[in-house]
């Protein structure tokens, strides 16, 4: 018994006086830190990576290429009806052209500024009643549909999709004739609920 005391004794003496144990311990625990520090700079990574994919979401100019039926028009904040509803809008990668049947009734140049929310376009007029006049406006895809807001006569560049009475802009909202002839999934009305003939 004596024996075994006297070699716990000299056990925790050993473990106390010698400094180079309680060193190893501290040196251990600085080395464990750095590691812990490496996932949240792996946290990080995903972040930027869901930065990139919302950068992604502007507007793709490639989106505005193809010819688009109007589907609603608005001027100085009242409906447009008529004949102008009828023409087709034809985009290119530089140009916007109003057609009637086979006709170039109108054709513009345009750029875009896609830095800006809401993305900026400007249209310079190249044939047509609107020869050069230039007007300034803001464009946007979303749900399968073609948001064009801008001004005319001088008007300032609009900030919103929607035009009012002392506005001086147009707003059209148009669908790729591509698409008019595709029909939504919808469920048949006389189906009756499940569990229930």
């Amino acid at each position: 018994m004596k024996l075994v005391g006297m070699m716990t004794l000299l056990l925790v003496g050993f473990v106390f006086l010698n400094p180079s144990i309680g060193q190893d311990a501290k040196k251990d625990t600085p080395k464990k830190e750095p590691a812990k520090k490496e996932p949240t700079k792996g946290s990080e990574t995903p972040k930027k990576a869901d930065s990139s994919k919302e950068t992604k979401k502007v507007l793709d100019p490639n989106a505005l290429i193809g010819k688009w039926v109007l589907v609603s028009g608005t001027k100085n904040g009242a409906k447009i009806t008529g004949d102008s509803m009828k023409a087709i809008v034809n985009i290119t990668k530089d140009k916007i052209q109003l057609l009637n049947g086979d006709n170039v009734e109108h054709e513009m140049t345009y750029t875009l500024n896609t830095k800006k929310s809401p993305v900026e376009i400007d249209m310079k007029g190249t044939k047509g009643p609107a020869e050069n006049m230039s007007a300034p406006g803001i464009i946007k895809y979303k749900d399968s549909e073609l948001h064009l807001c801008y001004a005319v006569f001088d008007g300032k560049r609009p900030t919103k999709f929607e035009t009012t009475m002392d506005s001086k802009s147009l707003y059209f909202v148009m669908k790729n004739q591509n698409d008019m002839g595709k029909k939504k999934d919808t469920p048949k009305k006389d189906t009756p609920p499940k569990g229930k003939k």
